[in-house]
């Protein structure tokens, strides 16, 4: 399988209706970090990141949780990815969040609870 080119899944992107939209969530653990880290963005305009997604969508959001090997569970880290899926799959919540204009520049970092 090495060297070979990821083909994209046709059966599944005629399956989708136009305009249809990605969203990456992005979950792990690394050996450098004391504390959980988290960010969400969400894209004016979408692009479209090959390799991203099993087929070629624009993704108009990525949301990253990483946390320290020691502290954290992947369980625990997996359940996080699993909830903020759940909200990005929430229509009432989906149309507003589209139609949001606002941007948050310079964020302070978040308090430990």
């Amino acid at each position: 399988m090495l060297g070979r080119a990821v083909q994209p899944n046709k059966r599944l992107m005629r399956k989708l209706p136009a305009n249809t939209e990605s969203a990456s969530l992005l979950i792990g653990h690394v050996d450098f970090l004391d504390e959980l880290v988290m960010a969400c963005f969400r894209f004016r305009s979408p692009p479209v990141v090959d390799g991203l997604t099993e087929v070629a969508l624009a993704t108009r959001f990525v949301f990253v949780a990483v946390g320290p090997l020691e502290s954290t569970s992947i369980v625990d880290l997996s359940e996080l990815g699993r909830a903020f899926a759940t909200l990005l799959n929430d229509r009432v919540r989906t149309r507003h969040t589209h139609r949001s204009s606002v941007v948050i520049e310079n964020a302070a970092p978040l308090s430990k609870v």
